[in-house]
């Protein structure tokens, strides 16, 4: 990945696959690595809009399905803390403005 030319790409689909694979904690990293990879950073962050919003429903459905599986195994407080990290992340994209 880190040799590609769009390694922020490559990490972002990493982590909807790993979504998909029902791995949300290794999902998370990826679109962390994604963030840290991605060119729209300043002056270019305009550039990124569609970028930036796949990231957040990612991480958003990432927190979410964690805060499933916390509370499949009786983790309350871990399940909680998910579920407000996944609420504030949608928070957070419903007050954006729209394009």
């Amino acid at each position: 990945v880190e040799d590609s030319a769009h390694p922020h790409q490559l990490y972002l689909e990493l982590g909807v696959l790993n979504l998909d694979m029902g791995m949300p904690s290794q999902a998370l990293i990826s679109f962390d690595k994604a963030e840290k990879s991605s060119p729209f950073m300043g002056q270019a962050s305009a550039l990124g809009t569609s970028f930036n919003a796949l990231l957040a429903d990612g991480r958003e459905s990432a927190w979410s399905k964690l805060a499933e599986l916390y509370e499949a195994r009786g983790l309350q407080r871990e399940a909680q803390h998910a579920r407000t990290l996944a609420d504030a992340i949608a928070k957070s994209r419903a007050a954006e403005p729209r394009e």
